[in-house]
């Protein structure tokens, strides 16, 4: 379980992250479409799971520290 505890906890961030913005978006433009709130609700979300992968310590962090790994 310790292994899947980052993940896990990037899931519940993102999926926080889907439900407010979604919940700024009708509060603050209530005249906005569906497409601009579904795209605005997409970018948030990638946003904090492109941080998120970012900061998550493990191997897929660490591939292009090898030495020689992208001439492989």
């Amino acid at each position: 379980m310790g292994a899947n505890r980052a993940g896990l906890a990037l899931a519940a961030a993102t999926a926080l992250t889907a439900l407010l913005l979604s919940f700024a978006v009708r509060t603050a433009l209530p005249s906005a479409s569906p497409i601009t709130e579904f795209l605005i609700v997409v970018l948030g979300c990638a946003s904090v799971y492109g941080v998120g992968l970012w900061r998550i310590p493990g191997p897929h962090q660490r591939w292009w520290r090898k030495e020689g790994a992208l001439n492989d």
